[in-house]
């Protein structure tokens, strides 16, 4: 097994520290278990869940954010019992109310515009770490 150490990694011309441009990471990401009692799955970065009601859902972050302008996205299982675009496919997004730095709230809703609870949503998150 080969092992990588370094203190510092300069450019090809030997007198500059590298560069990384246009390149990201989510710095957060939650696999939720949105029925019955609320469960992480899978997470990163995320500490807990807050289970505000039906559809809502906080993510608690343990590294915070340098700032609230990050960038949350979302989605959920679609209900495969359902025809595509029923009422009951649910939609998943962020942010209902302002976020903070530490927590950011999502909701569930079918496409009816219904607060709903999903077998299963994601949650990604990309932007600063304090």
């Amino acid at each position: 097994m080969s092992e990588l150490r370094a203190d510092t990694i300069t450019a090809s011309d030997g007198t500059s520290p590298v560069t990384l441009t246009k390149q990201s990471a989510a710095k957060a990401f939650a696999t939720i278990d949105g029925t019955g009692t609320i469960a992480l799955l899978k997470s990163l970065n995320v500490s807990s869940l807050t289970d505000d009601g039906t559809g809502q859902y906080d993510t608690n972050f343990v590294n915070s954010f340098s700032d609230i302008v990050y960038t949350p996205i979302g989605n959920a299982k679609e209900n495969t019992t359902a025809s595509r675009n029923s009422d009951v496919d649910r939609a998943f997004q962020s942010c209902r109310r302002p976020h903070t730095t530490s927590t950011c709230e999502w909701f569930a809703m079918t496409f009816a515009g219904a607060d709903s609870d999903v077998e299963e949503a994601y949650a990604l998150i990309h932007g600063d770490l304090a």
